[in-house]
């Protein structure tokens, strides 16, 4: 089985991280017969009296050569202003944190991956980089008919069925992962 990796962000440096905290996520994901959908935001802030932009990695952790991206894209929320992905690769793509002096940020970032296997991993181990644990975080996994997942890492706290939905919802609070969300699924 093959695994397709998901999302994360983790800091280039360790020493960034330390100016930078990463504290709170809310992201959307989705399986449907042929693709895996992810859209979050991301909080970030600055805790310096100094203006900091530094580039960040956001990969996607492919693990196949016939995995591909399709689209990906980053949304400064703060600012109102899409950023330019760079060096984008099928494995990930670096952009630019800027962040004011004592200030947070918002981003969204989205990307759409092709399925090729039966299962999906949306990192959340990497957040142990940043040294601290997420204040908030919430996570979401919608899934249409006639997809059924089979299995789950990390049970959901909540699960609603809407028409021919179902939507599976994890919420925490200092958390700091010690495993990723893995999904497992198969067209009924």
């Amino acid at each position: 089985m093959k695994i397709i990796a998901g999302i994360s962000i983790v800091c280039i440096h360790i020493l960034y991280c330390q100016e930078v905290r990463f504290f709170k996520e809310d992201v959307t994901m989705s399986i449907t017969k042929e693709y895996f959908t992810v859209d979050g935001y991301y909080w970030f802030s600055n805790t310096t009296d100094s203006k900091i932009e530094k580039v960040i990695l956001y990969p996607f952790g492919v693990t196949d050569k016939n995995e591909r991206i399709d689209s990906a894209g980053l949304f400064n929320m703060t600012e109102g202003i899409n950023e330019q992905l760079l060096n984008k690769t099928n494995s990930g793509f670096y952009f630019v944190l800027t962040l004011n002096a004592n200030d947070t940020a918002v981003y969204r970032i989205s990307y759409r991956q092709r399925l090729q296997s039966d299962s999906v991993r949306y990192i959340l181990r990497s957040t142990q980089q940043w040294k601290n644990p997420l204040v908030s975080a919430e996570y979401r996994l919608i899934v249409n008919n006639p997809i059924t997942i089979t299995h789950y890492s990390i049970p959901p706290d909540t699960l609603y069925v809407v028409d021919d939905r179902k939507i599976y919802y994890w919420k925490r609070v200092e958390f700091m992962p010690e495993q990723d969300l893995v999904f497992r699924f198969r067209e009924r």
